[in-house]
């Protein structure tokens, strides 16, 4: 969740804010030009914020009034044998906002929601305990402010010591604005469902608090393989 929630706030608060001249010069040749400094800074921030890994971004395109949105997202790691690299990947993640070439010449145009689409991460459990996907994790030191929501997830699942796969599909998540409680913990409310092999259906729901690094959550399984899993060994470190 960190993870997650590190990546999109990244893109609301330091991609978007397109500099003053570059936008003006990108007006002065048309909207492809816009669009590929905003593809620029993109891939930029998101090199700042995770220097260990390459990032990839295949396009991005202003609907002007509507939002923006950012096409073939990728965090790559050349350090890990090549059936590992890719990490994540995101086909579309959604900016809602009524961002025009003139507001984004002005500055940040105000962001209602974000929506990711289709994005797939390759999560590897090494035999020494650690994960892959460490390398995505931050310090997450805001709360969500607008609505966060992801459709058609996909989570490949890969155990070496056992050699246990498991592959999550068709994962939703809905993750709402932030309220403060009366001890001053800014809560939001979550709901996160996944699809897989072993598992028929896993179902997650109830508050998360970013910066707190709280959760209060229930968790449901659905058709749990007993079979499946008996060779398989879970690790908390």
């Amino acid at each position: 969740m960190n993870s997650l929630s590190d990546l999109l706030w990244s893109l609301v608060r330091w991609a978007i804010p397109i500099t003053f001249a570059g936008v003006v010069a990108a007006i002065a040749v048309g909207t492809s030009r816009i669009n590929d400094e905003i593809c620029a800074h993109v891939e930029g921030v998101l090199a700042n914020r995770f220097p260990s890994l390459q990032v990839d971004v295949q396009q991005a395109s202003l609907n002007q009034g509507q939002g923006i949105v950012i096409h073939g997202l990728s965090l790559i790691d050349k350090n890990m044998p090549e059936n590992w690299q890719q990490i994540l990947r995101v086909d579309e993640v959604h900016l809602a906002c009524d961002a025009t070439l003139a507001s984004l010449a002005m500055g940040q145009p105000n962001i209602d929601s974000i929506r990711v689409v289709r994005p797939t991460l390759h999560a590897v459990h090494f035999q020494d305990g650690t994960w892959n996907i460490q390398k995505l994790f931050g310090n997450a030191e805001t709360n969500v402010a607008i609505p966060v929501s992801v459709e058609a997830a996909t989570i490949l699942y890969e155990d070496v010591e056992t050699s246990f796969q498991e592959t999550f599909q068709q994962g939703r998540l809905e993750l709402e604005p932030g309220v403060t409680d009366s001890q001053g913990a800014t809560w939001s409310k979550m709901h996160l469902c996944l699809n897989g092999q072993t598992i028929e259906q896993f179902t997650v729901s109830g508050a998360v608090s970013l910066s707190a690094k709280r959760f209060e959550l229930d968790a449901v399984l659905q058709e749990f393989d007993f079979l499946t899993c008996a060779a398989m060994r879970f690790y908390l470190k």
